[in-house]
C-alpha cells in the first residue's frame, strides 16, 4: 500500500468511526504502517468525520515528521509501541465508543464467556489508568500488544490493532456491540 492509497483508507474510515459514534467531533485517531515502515495517521485536532488529505500526516517510528503539515495525534507514541511490539500489526484505530468507554469509565471489562459468540472478543484487557497521550500509557499497551488485538484503556476509550484497517475497524465494532450486550446482559442478571 502506497501513501496515497493509505490517506484515502484512513479517510474513508474515519468517516465510518464518526457515522457509527465510535468517535465524536476530534477524538480518536488512526493510523496504517506502510510496508517501507512509514506510519501514514491521522493529525492532531482534526474531525473524523471530514478529513481531508491534509489532516493525513507522515512520521517514522522515531516521531520524525516526513511531510511537512499537521502534526500528528497526541496519541502516536502509543501506536508507534504497538508497529514496535508486534511486526504483524500494519493498521490500529483508537476510538471512544459510548459502551465500550462506559466500561472503561467503570473500571470493567468482559466476564470471560459470558455470551459463546463474545469468546474472541471477551479477552479484551482493562489496562489501568495513564493519561492520554503519556508514555506510560504507550508503554502498558506496548506490553501486550503482541498477545492481544485490543485494550480498554481505564477512564479513556479502546485502542485495537490489527493487519488492516478493515480487520481492525471489524474488531471496534464487534467490541462495541459486545460492550452493548454486556450491559444489558448485567442489567437483566440483576433482576434474578
Amino acid at each position: 500500500m502506497d501513501f496515497k492509497r493509505a490517506q484515502n483508507t484512513i479517510i474513508e474510515f474515519g468517516k465510518k468511526l464518526y457515522d457509527n459514534h465510535f468517535i465524536s467531533s476530534f477524538d480518536g485517531n488512526i493510523s496504517r504502517r506502510l510496508e517501507n515502515g512509514v506510519i501514514v495517521a491521522t493529525a492532531t485536532r482534526t474531525n473524523k468525520a471530514d478529513l481531508k488529505p491534509e489532516d493525513i500526516v507522515m512520521v517514522n517510528l522515531d516521531g520524525e515528521a516526513l511531510n511537512e503539515g499537521k502534526a500528528p495525534s497526541s496519541e502516536i507514541k502509543m501506536h508507534f509501541a504497538i508497529y514496535r511490539a508486534n511486526p504483524d500489526v500494519h493498521a490500529i484505530i483508537h476510538t471512544h465508543p459510548i459502551f465500550t468507554t462506559a466500561l472503561a469509565a467503570a473500571h470493567m471489562t468482559f466476564e470471560p464467556d459470558f455470551l459463546d459468540e463474545a469468546t474472541v472478543y471477551s479477552d479484551v484487557p482493562l489496562l489501568p489508568y495513564a493519561p492520554a497521550g503519556s508514555q506510560e500509557l504507550a508503554d502498558q499497551v506496548g506490553e501486550i500488544a503482541r498477545d492481544h488485538n485490543a485494550a480498554i484503556l481505564e477512564k479513556h476509550g479502546l485502542v485495537v490493532w490489527g493487519s488492516t484497517l478493515e480487520e481492525t475497524f471489524f474488531f471496534t465494532e464487534k467490541i462495541e456491540q459486545e460492550a452493548h450486550i454486556y450491559k444489558l446482559y448485567r442489567e437483566l442478571m440483576s433482576f434474578k
